[in-house]
């Protein structure tokens, strides 16, 4: 990899976590050594309180929602930032799909 590297986290639904990561492994999202397209997931139980006007994917406008989702999280060149991004976006079944992205130092460096 060249130039920085980044940690980016979201959260799918389980059954959308095949389509999404299918759909980062297409745009090669990261290469570690002689190994690529790494990422990781875990069920993880989530909740947040849908606004009026609100149109959710799971629950109800106006009520909290508890639901299961995988947090899908993988390293990401800085030159692959961007398309990681806009694919997250675009292939996330969610209104507001939450992405974290985390500078991360270079172990090498230390």
């Amino acid at each position: 990899m060249s130039g920085r590297t980044f940690k980016v986290v979201t959260f799918v639904p389980p059954e959308h976590l095949d389509a999404l990561a299918d759909a980062l492994r297409k745009i090669r999202i990261n290469r570690l050594g002689n190994y690529q397209n790494c990422m990781s997931w875990t069920q993880v139980t989530s909740s947040w309180d849908s606004l009026g006007e609100a149109h959710p994917f799971l629950g109800t406008p106006g009520k909290r929602s508890i639901e299961s989702e995988c947090r899908l999280e993988f390293q990401c060149d800085e030159s692959r930032l961007g398309e990681a991004v806009a694919t997250i976006r675009e292939r996330h079944p969610y209104e507001e799909p939450e992405i974290d992205i985390y500078p991360l130092l270079d172990p090498d460096a230390l």
